[in-house]
């Protein structure tokens, strides 16, 4: 009989589902190796890491790389003054930073 046990994963966190999403939308407009795009692979894995660890100081710190690399996204999605890239400012400004902040107040209660 195969076992019902959910375990969890990283990609239950809203953090990692919408900057994933964020990820997918740059990737339909953007090459590969563009700043953007490469930035925010960096997210994934500073959230993935995260996620992973066991240390609440490690993980903690995997979490505020992911913030940080996701600001330099916004910045740099700032600067191409781009109409394209406002909903993507948008979803990491308004969604995001707020899925970080949560995912800090659960590391500190753990």
């Amino acid at each position: 009989m195969p076992d019902k046990t959910k375990y969890y994963s990283v990609r239950d966190l809203k953090a990692f589902q919408l900057t994933f999403n964020v990820y997918q939308q740059a990737c339909e407009w953007l090459d590969a190796g563009h700043i953007i795009v490469e930035t925010l692979k960096r997210v994934l894995h500073d959230l993935v890491r995260g996620c992973h660890r066991f240390d609440n100081g490690r993980k903690a710190e995997a979490y505020c790389s992911a913030r940080d690399h996701a600001s330099e996204v916004v910045c740099e999605l700032i600067l191409m003054r781009e109409a394209k890239a406002e909903p993507l400012i948008h979803t990491i400004e308004q969604d995001l930073m707020p899925a970080f902040a949560a995912l800090m107040q659960r590391v500190d209660k753990w």
